[in-house]
């Protein structure tokens, strides 16, 4: 799921959702979330235009502090599908301001916004009124008022001028709702939401996945499973083969796809496949890939390799015999030695098919 939902914008009633497609996004459900004692909104799941939920939106209109000095915010909140802040677009005429009533700065919304997305910010931990220095005071130059100014040791983890209003979204956009939106989504785990989630490049979206595949979700997803060992992200391809149970590597075309990554994978990928293969039976087909990988490990990975094959030898036949002997023959090389040995111990039925 490489969409975004945040190209582009479109009225729907009066919500403004941002969408990627060029076209209108529906509206799939929706459920309430109660921001504070005074505010409740509606949270809405948006699909993409081939009807495959794509992330939530809502439109939040509330106060932010009790002195008078910052407006209220009207802004609508963006979510991904499992409850991660992703953005939020100001309402027109309504920016997000700061002490004074200033509207922040190109630099204070970048900071805004990598602020909302930190989960373990301090601000998970302090009542507002702890982040407040009230013996040092600041004269507002709108309004006839003084107001605390905020603590130095929180500086880093709000928008200068704006601790209320950073207070108050932060803990809108990383509250309840996000646990709400994940049960939200999981209730609507249909076949195109999976196929979409494990397509993701994510991994947060198919580890959520993988949790809640049944077995036979399992062989029926593993095609797809299968492929993201190619992928090039660094942890992808490990979860993917995890998800890999013997059961499903007995079947000769999964094993096969699944062994044909091994050639060109990188080495952890590698070394997590030939773990996965140590206790396999390998098959025919699986057993020639194999040995036309040898070429590829490294020597620290050979005795993993050579494990696996020990395991396997009646498979060594046909076109696996055959690069088995040219591999014998590749003088100088750490694994010819061995391969010369293993030849020996074929047996001679192998040896004429």
């Amino acid at each position: 799921m490489k969409t975004s939902c945040f190209l582009g914008f479109l009225l729907l009633g009066y919500l403004f959702v941002p969408v990627s497609y060029g076209q209108e996004p529906a509206v799939d459900a929706n459920f309430l979330y109660k921001a504070n004692d005074s505010t409740v909104v509606t949270v809405h799941l948006l699909k993409d235009t081939a009807g495959v939920p794509a992330c939530y939106a809502a439109h939040l209109i509330t106060g932010v502090c009790a002195d008078g000095l910052c407006r209220p915010v009207d802004i609508h909140i963006y979510w991904d599908l499992l409850g991660q802040f992703q953005d939020y677009k100001m309402s027109r005429g309504h920016p997000i301001t700061k002490f004074d009533h200033q509207p922040l700065t190109t630099d204070d919304h970048i900071k805004l916004r990598r602020l909302l997305a930190d989960t373990s910010s301090l601000l998970r931990d302090y009542a507002v009124a702890d982040m407040i220095d009230t013996t040092l005071k600041v004269r507002s130059g709108v309004l006839d008022a003084v107001t605390g100014a905020t603590n130095p040791t929180f500086a880093s983890i709000t928008v200068e001028g704006a601790m209320y209003t950073v207070y108050t979204l932060w803990h809108f956009v990383n509250g309840t709702v996000r646990q709400q939106i994940r049960r939200y989504t999981e209730a609507r785990l249909t076949d195109a939401l999976i196929i979409a989630m494990l397509r993701s490049d994510r991994l947060d979206y198919q580890q959520f996945v993988y949790e809640r595949l049944t077995n036979e979700q399992h062989r029926q997803f593993a095609p797809i499973i299968l492929t993201l060992i190619g992928s090039n992200d660094p942890y992808i391809p490990h979860f993917a083969i995890d998800q890999l149970t013997p059961e499903l590597l007995a079947d000769s075309v999964l094993q096969m796809r699944a062994v044909g990554f091994i050639e060109t994978a990188a080495t952890p990928v590698q070394n997590s496949l030939l773990s996965k293969f140590r206790n396999l039976p390998l098959h025919d087909k699986s057993m020639e890939l194999l040995l036309k990988a040898v070429p590829s490990f490294s020597a620290g990975q050979l005795t993993n390799v050579f494990a696996v094959l020990e395991g396997n030898i009646p498979s060594i036949k046909g076109r696996a015999l055959h690069t088995l002997i040219e591999l014998s023959q590749h003088k100088g090389k750490p694994y010819s030695q061995y391969m010369a040995k293993l030849i020996q111990r074929i047996p001679k039925v192998n040896s004429v098919n």
